[in-house]
This record gives C-alpha cells, structure tokens and sequence, in this order.
C-alpha cells in the first residue's frame, strides 16, 4: 500500500497543471494591421486637429526647412522643386505622399530625426480628416 506522501507526490503534480492558464494565441486576425495608405487612415470623430495649431507648426518645424517655395534648389537638401507645403493647399496636394513618408508608421521624412511616434500619429489623424482648418468647422 502506497504511503500518504507517495499520493501527494503523484495528486501535487495533477493540481499545479490545473492551476497552468495557457496564454490564448495571438492569430493575424487578433493583431490589426497597420494601414497602407492614407485612404485607409481612419479619421477619428473626436478629432480636434487644425492647420493653424497643428499642421501649420508641424509643417514649420519639421518640413518646410527643405520644402518651401523660397528656397532656391541647392538649399532644398535634394527635395524637389514644387513639392512645397507653405500653405494648407499645398499640404493637401501632397496629402497621401506627405503620409506615405511621414505620418503614422511612416519614417522616411525627414530624413535626419524628425517628429515623435505621437506627431507622427496626430499628423496621420490629421491627414485623414482631410487636413482640417479652423473655417472648415467654424465658417
């Protein structure tokens, strides 16, 4: 007859697989991708995104050093003429390649440094809304 501490042995094993919580798979229908254009860039309902608080400064800091139409070619660090963003025009002209290298996921632009994973996000948001200004929402 087996001893008292011979069950333990066999019945602990049993209750501390019990207690195991296996993780759930993660399938690639669990993980949403990222988008792959700017058309498929979701506008938020509750954004609050402007030209004149955001696109305009994210734009003077960070892109017009090379991209604006005052500067004469060889002080355009190779960016090429007419590809400007001096005005919200401008900027929703160029709306889907300013995304495609700069916004969300985007790293490419500017080539050195750049924006923050946050600005980089507020600038998709604010592309997919269609680069909102102020008089688009308060005429």
């Amino acid at each position: 007859m087996r001893s008292w501490l011979d069950l333990c042995w066999l019945v602990l094993p049993l209750g501390l697989a019990a207690c195991v919580v296996e993780a759930e798979p993660v399938g690639p229908d669990d993980v949403s991708d990222p988008p792959t254009s700017l058309a498929e860039r979701a506008c938020p309902d509750d954004s609050d995104l402007v030209y004149e608080s955001f696109g305009a400064p994210f734009m003077i800091t960070w892109c017009n050093g090379c991209h604006a139409a005052s500067l004469p070619e060889g002080e355009r660090a190779q960016a090429p003429m007419g590809i400007d963003f001096d005005t919200v025009e401008d900027v929703r002209k160029h709306a889907d390649r300013i995304w495609a290298r700069s916004a969300d996921h985007n790293l490419t632009m500017p080539p050195a440094g750049g924006p923050d994973e946050v600005e980089r996000e507020m600038l998709g948001e604010w592309l997919a809304c269609g680069a909102p200004r102020e008089s688009d929402y308060y005429p």
